[in-house]
């Protein structure tokens, strides 16, 4: 069986398990449950790290996202 998706196959429109696409709603709302985001943090480790999850996963593990505003001093 020939599938459009190498990374995922048998599963028709599933997200590939290699990179993300940031403009594909269904892959966004995957990754940000996936990976505990929001998608405005997704958009921003993509754009540092490239579409590639593990170098996204990597980032997120030296840099996890703050979880709100930091105290001032």
């Amino acid at each position: 069986m020939s599938s459009s998706n190498p990374a995922s196959p048998g599963q028709a429109g599933a997200p590939a398990r290699t990179r993300i696409d940031i403009h594909d709603e269904n892959e966004v709302r995957y990754w940000t449950k996936e990976l505990g985001v929001d998608e405005r943090t997704l958009k921003a480790l993509v754009a540092a790290a490239g579409y590639s999850v593990e170098a996204v996963r990597e980032r997120l593990r030296l840099a996890p996202p703050s979880k709100g505003p930091r105290p001032l001093r």
